[in-house]
């Protein structure tokens, strides 16, 4: 579903991840201010700026090793792989911060 999100309404897909950056333990909104910002920056071929924006603020939150560079790159050759990407590692990230088993027991 996903897949084909990115391809067709990629506004819409990086709406959501947007919506899951800010409220992880919300259920994420693709219509919202940023999916009309990328909307209208793609129309004159710019989308790349908030998506690369998107990714470093991914990185830094998440803790994931890369470059300012490599996410505008990214953004700027396939956006439609890196927001699939982007969706993909915030879903995962969210439904890992959810119910944390409790340590394993020991014996003395």
């Amino acid at each position: 579903m996903a897949g084909l999100c990115a391809c067709f309404l990629p506004c819409c897909l990086f709406g959501r991840t947007q919506s899951r950056l800010e409220k992880p333990h919300e259920k994420p909104s693709s219509f919202n201010g940023m999916c009309c910002g990328w909307c209208c920056l793609s129309m004159v071929g710019c989308s790349c700026i908030l998506q690369g924006l998107q990714r470093g603020r991914m990185r830094d939150q998440y803790g994931i090793k890369g470059s300012t560079f490599m996410d505008f790159l990214g953004a700027a050759c396939c956006p439609c792989c890196g927001l699939l990407q982007e969706e993909k590692e915030s879903v995962k990230r969210v439904e890992s911060s959810g119910y944390q088993a409790p340590p394993a027991m020991t014996y003395a």
